[in-house]
């Protein structure tokens, strides 16, 4: 923490040494001096202060007009004043005083203990003040940290998923590579069956492209709110994740179980961050297809399955009910109030960060002003997303 540092101003130089030298019992401060209020302006500029000591009655700027100029600048506004004055002691003046923002008002002869008690309360303020503050960058640094984590956490999940996306189109390509030099070498490749083989290749390679622009979209920040669809917005984050979920037998099912709200979750009528609303969802898709792998009877035939409803919420008028549930065998009961904390993780040790649910949470709490919770159900479990119209 670094050195409480006090300007006393005055123009006598036996109360500078007065002040300078009772200052100095209290240790670990430093006191820098100005004989005027232009040199107490000066001083600011040169020095970083954290307490004025201000006589009243000097001669050209006195104290009030002194005072009334660090206020008016924004490096030395907040800066705390105490007025020290032998004359000016008539309540109208102490109003003044406070008036021109002076945090304490103490008239001469000064008496010794008070003097310095009062600096060691201000002191003590504004060491709690520097502590506040380190401890605020240090949350904003721990924030950062997570924000990166789960980005790197999520881009780690997307090349994983466009590996499987990618899977089957490659295949395919290279199955029609071969077949063409197979016709080659036995003559039978003619201008028919070359147009086909380039149509189909040319198909693949616009599917894997498309793919890529859908992961691109993904990855791009959200700067501004926006009308969406939760609809589509729900449909996207399954077309990113479906070639995993078929690659690992993972049924998944979308249901718009809302009477009469139809039109309102199926268009743009809700404000908001449809990027962000993605990446809770393939969290929550992404831990669900883990659970579903992990269930002891997986090899055993066991059909994994994925719902996900999408409703109008009776809790509040027009707020979109997003439910993703799964039968993965559910969440073990003492750590279902813990798993949207930082770094709290089900998963076997190097397989999750525990980042992804806290991140989620954030998102929805704080950016769409929503809820999300979660619950078991009798053979898994299942989330719910709940948000406004923004």
């Amino acid at each position: 923490m670094s050195t409480f540092d006090i300007l006393i101003v005055d123009d006598n130089p036996n109360n500078l040494f007065t002040l300078h030298t009772l200052l100095g019992r209290l240790g670990e401060c430093r006191v820098f001096e100005a004989d005027s209020g232009e040199a107490a302006l000066a001083a600011t500029v040169e020095h970083t202060v954290h307490l004025i000591l201000l006589d009243v009655q000097m001669p050209g700027m006195d104290g009030f007009e002194t005072a009334r100029m660090l206020k008016m600048t924004g490096r030395t506004r907040d800066i705390p004043i105490v007025f020290v004055t032998a004359v000016f002691k008539a309540d109208e003046f102490v109003q003044q005083g406070y008036e021109l923002g002076a945090v304490d008002y103490l008239t001469k002869p000064i008496d010794d203990n008070l003097l310095l008690n009062r600096v060691h309360l201000y002191r003590r303020l504004w060491e709690r003040e520097q502590r506040l503050r380190e401890t605020l960058e240090e949350l904003r640094h721990k924030e950062a940290m997570l924000i990166h984590q789960s980005r790197m956490a999520a881009i780690g999940e997307m090349i994983g998923a466009i590996a499987h996306q990618w899977r089957q189109p490659l295949n395919t390509l290279s199955i029609a590579l071969q077949e063409l030099q197979d016709a080659h070498e036995f003559g039978e490749l003619d201008r028919t069956h070359l147009d086909e083989t380039v149509a189909e290749g040319m198909k693949q390679i616009d599917h894997m492209s498309r793919t890529i622009d859908d992961f691109r979209n993904f990855f791009k920040p959200d700067k501004a709110k926006e009308p969406f669809n939760p609809r589509e917005v729900v449909e996207e984050a399954l077309k990113l994740v479906m070639a995993q979920l078929d690659w690992h037998r993972i049924e998944s099912e979308l249901a718009c179980d809302c009477v009469g709200g139809e039109a309102r979750l199926c268009g743009h009528r809700y404000v908001g961050y449809p990027g962000e609303l993605k990446q809770v969802l393939l969290n929550i898709i992404g831990n669900a297809k883990d659970a579903i792998i992990q269930r002891e009877d997986r090899e055993a035939g066991f059909p994994g399955r994925i719902r996900i409803g999408l409703a109008l919420s009776g809790e509040q008028d027009g707020a979109c009910r997003i439910t993703v549930e799964d039968n993965g065998g559910g969440i073990p009961t003492e750590h279902l109030n813990r798993i949207f904390e930082p770094y709290f993780t089900t998963k076997e040790e190097g397989k999750g960060t525990g980042i992804g649910l806290y991140m989620a949470k954030v998102i929805v709490e704080e950016h769409m002003h929503g809820r999300i919770t979660a619950e078991n159900t009798d053979d898994g479990a299942r989330f719910t997303v709940q948000f406004g119209a923004g």
